[in-house]
């Protein structure tokens, strides 16, 4: 199964979902590949990625997929992202096509995805069985993600299976006034894309920064922390 990890604001966590989704399948004994589609690499960088062989030679066809998949202690199979995946105009119809290949291979293909409105989006979409959205519960971030609609419309039309599972809420804190009434706003956007906002929110907490800089998955650095507490409670709820 490919999981795509998007929104079209950067700064909402989307990176992070990925990484810690990948952490928990796997600590359910789940094979699971790691893909950095973000032309801006922040993945590929905070696991200090070779960048020798990335996504961008699998799409040229230079390498094959499964020659471009590193093994990253405690953070398992990963492939590295390149900032010219945006220029490989030509390159971009062979996404679905890669993705699709790498997915024999694993139970689990969770895709890291550009944050921009793009081909290389379209692409993703056109090749992703689960759509998770991750959205920062700030204003800005939830009414961005209105954006998606016309994107995953056109996606569905050559990937009719495209499940648009949810948004995810995440640096939450359910005590705030203000961020009661950001999810009351976030239930209104989910409608709008004919999808829901997850029950399962996620909360603040440094073991995430604690984890990046150890260079350790999620549940391998904190497994107790409470952002690894609600990713669990999250797959749990997206039923994979």
């Amino acid at each position: 199964m490919i999981i795509s990890v998007m929104n079209q604001k950067g700064g909402c966590g989307k990176t992070t979902t990925a990484w810690a989704m990948a952490s928990v399948l796997r600590s359910k004994g789940k094979t699971v590949l790691l893909v950095d589609l973000d032309p801006q690499v922040s993945l590929s960088l905070l696991l200090q990625l070779d960048d020798s062989r990335t996504i961008a030679d699998a799409l040229k066809g230079t390498f094959d997929i499964t020659d471009v998949i590193q093994t990253v202690d405690d953070n398992g199979d990963v492939v590295a992202g390149s900032a010219e995946l945006p220029l490989l105009t030509e390159s971009q119809s062979q996404l679905k096509r890669v993705l699709k290949k790498a997915d024999k291979y694993y139970d689990y293909v969770i895709v890291d995805s550009t944050p921009t409105a793009s081909a290389v989006g379209l692409a993703i979409l056109q090749a992703t069985d689960k759509l998770v959205i991750p959205a920062m519960a700030a204003l800005p971030v939830i009414l961005a993600t209105r954006q998606f609609k016309d994107m995953v419309e056109l996606a569905k039309e050559t990937n009719p299976r495209l499940d648009v599972a949810g948004i995810l809420l995440v640096m939450y804190d359910k005590r705030g006034v203000v961020t009661r009434t950001l999810k009351e706003i976030a239930d209104d956007v989910a409608t709008e894309l004919g999808t829901k906002v997850f029950d399962t929110s996620i909360r603040k907490g440094i073991a995430v920064e604690e984890a990046w800089a150890s260079f350790k998955g999620l549940l391998e650095h904190a497994p107790n922390s409470n952002p690894a507490v609600d990713y669990v409670d999250f797959v749990k709820e997206l039923g994979v």
